[in-house]
């Protein structure tokens, strides 16, 4: 798992893990802070590839109301391995 994009507000970050796979994280700002993230689907990560900052606007309705994103939440091991990679704590 590396990280492969950062948005230049800090808000929302994409690892790719050693299959290719993509995932977007988010950092939310409300009455506390929430850090939310999903699998990318093959459009996404199309897009995403030829245009980094296209995910931009996922995070935000990310954010914004996190319910139609749910089906596809980073699993809770992916989830461990990007803390990992956050924190540089393995």
């Amino acid at each position: 798992m590396k990280a492969v994009f950062t948005s230049p507000d800090g808000m929302c970050d994409v690892y790719e893990d050693d299959q290719g796979q993509l995932y977007l994280a988010a950092l939310c700002a409300g009455i506390a802070w929430n850090h939310v993230g999903i699998t990318l689907d093959a459009g996404e990560a199309a897009a995403f590839r030829s245009r980094p900052e296209s995910v931009l606007s996922l995070a935000r309705s990310m954010c914004f109301d996190f319910a139609p994103f749910r089906a596809r939440a980073i699993p809770e091991s992916v989830q461990k391995e990007i803390h990992a990679i956050e924190t540089g704590v393995s």
